[in-house]
C-alpha cells in the first residue's frame, strides 16, 4: 500500500517499510511535502464529511459525482502547492510514478495518499507547470448558489413526486398507477407476476420476452448485474450462496402494458426494464443496498493515433446494440453506451475517454476468454485497435459500486 496520511484530528504518515531505499532523496522529500500537504489542507476531514453526505444524501447522484471530483482536485491542489514551493517538476513526477512502480494498491478514499486521480493527465499538469486560477468571491458566490440549487431542487420534486405518488396508489386501481409509472417513465414499476424456482441444473439461459423474461440456472449476481448496469467487481457484500445458488424465473407484464413497453425508445425501454427488475429484487429477494466510490481497475477507451474508424450514424433513438460470444453489432449508439454495454459483457468497467459525441454504426469481432485457442479472432485489445481505430489502457479510477446491505433467499411464489 502506498504513502498515506490516516487519520483526522492526530493524522499519522503511515510509510511501506523500506520505502526510503526505493527512491532518491528529491524524490523521498517530494513525497513527504505532498503529504503534508494533504494535512495542511485537513483532506481527510473533508472527505470525512463528505462520506456523512453520502450515507444522508444516498440517492442523489451529484452526491457521488462529487465524491470522485474531491479525489481528483485534492490530488491537484497538493501537486500545485509542491512545485510551487520550489520543488522541481521533472522530480516530483518521478517520485510519484516510483511510488506507482513499486506500490500498486491505494489506500482508501478516506485516507490521503498520492497516486488518486487520473495519473496520466496530473503528470501532465505537473510536467506543463499548470495551475488553477483562484476564485474571485462572484466566482465563489455562483457556484455555491449553483450547489444549493442541485441539493434542494432534486429533494424538493422527490417529497412532490412522493405525496403524487400516495394518492394515486389509494385510488383504488394499483394496475393503473403501474400503467402510468411504465409510461410515463418514473420509477420502480413492477412485472405483473414473477415466478422463482431453485435450480441448479446448470443450462444456465437468459431470455427475453415482449412481455417480460424468463431464465434458467441464473444466480443472483447475475441478476444483480443486469438490474443496476454493473460488472462483478462492483457488486460488494453478496453472501457466497448468491453466486453459487441458481434459480428459473418467469416474469411477465399484463398485456397493456406489455404493448406500452414496447412503444418506447430503445434506451428508455432498457432502463424501465431494469427498474422493474430492481423491484423485482427488492421484493422477492428483500435486497437492500447503497451506492459508494471505489479505486478499482478499469479500461479507459481512448482514440488510436491514426483516428477511429467507425462510421457516424443519423439515428438519435438510443441505438441497436447486440452482442453475442465475442461479437457486437452496434447502430446508432453513442461512446457512453457501448462503452456502458461492454462493461457487462467483459467483465471490467469501461471508461469512454474518447471525447467522441453523437452515435456511431461498426462491426466489432474478437475471441473472448476461454474461447478455443483455434478461434482465429484477435483479442479484444487488438479487435479495438484494427476494426475501430480505438485504444483500450488498463489504469485504476474511482468508480461506482453497488454495497449490498442485505438479501435473502427468494420468497414463495
Amino acid at each position: 500500500i502506498e504513502p498515506g496520511i490516516f487519520g483526522i484530528f492526530q493524522p499519522v504518515l503511515l510509510l511501506p517499510e523500506g520505502i526510503e531505499q526505493r527512491l532518491t532523496k528529491e524524490q523521498f522529500a517530494a513525497v513527504i511535502a505532498h503529504e503534508m500537504c494533504h494535512v495542511r489542507r485537513r483532506d481527510n476531514f473533508t472527505y470525512a464529511v463528505h462520506m456523512i453526505v453520502e450515507a444522508l444524501l444516498w440517492f442523489h447522484p451529484l452526491v457521488w459525482w462529487i465524491g470522485a471530483r474531491l479525489i481528483d482536485e485534492r490530488e491537484r491542489a497538493c501537486d500545485e502547492a509542491v512545485v510551487q514551493a520550489g520543488g522541481m517538476a521533472e522530480v516530483y513526477a518521478e517520485s510519484i510514478l516510483r511510488v506507482c512502480k513499486f506500490y500498486i494498491e491505494s489506500p482508501l478514499a478516506c485516507v490521503s495518499g498520492i497516486t488518486g486521480s487520473d495519473l496520466k493527465k496530473r503528470i501532465a499538469r505537473i510536467m506543463a507547470g499548470q495551475v488553477a486560477q483562484r476564485l474571485s468571491l462572484s466566482g465563489r458566490m455562483l457556484i455555491g448558489g449553483a450547489t444549493l440549487v442541485a441539493l434542494t431542487v432534486p429533494v424538493t420534486l422527490g417529497v412532490l413526486h412522493a405525496a403524487e405518488g400516495h394518492a394515486q396508489t389509494n385510488t383504488g386501481n394499483p394496475d393503473a398507477s403501474a400503467k402510468v409509472a411504465l409510461e410515463a417513465g418514473t420509477s420502480r414499476p413492477r412485472f405483473d407476476a414473477v415466478s422463482i424456482k431453485p435450480d441448479n441444473s446448470g443450462s444456465g439461459y437468459w431470455k427475453n420476452t415482449a412481455d417480460g423474461f424468463s431464465t434458467a440456472g441464473m444466480p443472483v449476481v447475475s441478476l444483480v448485474r443486469s438490474a443496476y448496469g454493473l460488472t462483478e467487481e462492483q457488486i460488494v457484500g453478496l453472501p457466497g450462496w448468491a453466486r453459487s445458488d441458481r434459480f428459473s424465473i418467469e416474469a411477465k407484464l399484463d398485456p397493456d402494458s406489455a404493448v406500452a413497453l414496447e412503444k418506447l425508445p430503445l434506451i428508455q425501454r432498457w432502463k424501465q426494464s431494469q427498474l422493474m427488475m430492481q423491484s423485482l429484487l427488492a421484493d422477492r429477494f428483500g435486497l437492500r443496498c447503497h451506492h459508494a466510490t471505489q479505486n478499482l481497475p478499469v479500461y479507459e477507451m481512448t482514440i488510436e493515433k491514426g483516428g477511429y474508424k467507425m462510421k457516424k450514424s443519423p439515428l438519435d433513438t438510443g441505438g441497436n446494440f447486440i452482442i453475442s460470444n465475442g461479437r457486437i453489432e452496434a447502430h446508432g449508439i453513442s461512446m457512453e453506451n457501448f462503452a456502458l454495454n461492454l462493461s457487462s459483457n467483459v467483465g471490467t468497467m469501461i471508461l469512454d475517454e474518447t471525447g467522441l459525441a453523437g452515435n456511431y454504426e461498426f462491426d466489432l469481432e474478437w475471441a473472448p476468454e476461454g474461447a478455443d485457442p483455434s478461434d482465429p479472432r484477435p483479442s479484444l485489445f487488438t479487435a479495438f485497435k484494427e476494426q475501430l481505430g480505438l485504444k483500450l489502457a488498463s489504469t485504476k479510477a474511482p468508480v461506482d459500486v453497488l454495497v449490498i446491505d442485505h438479501v435473502e433467499k427468494p420468497s414463495p411464489n
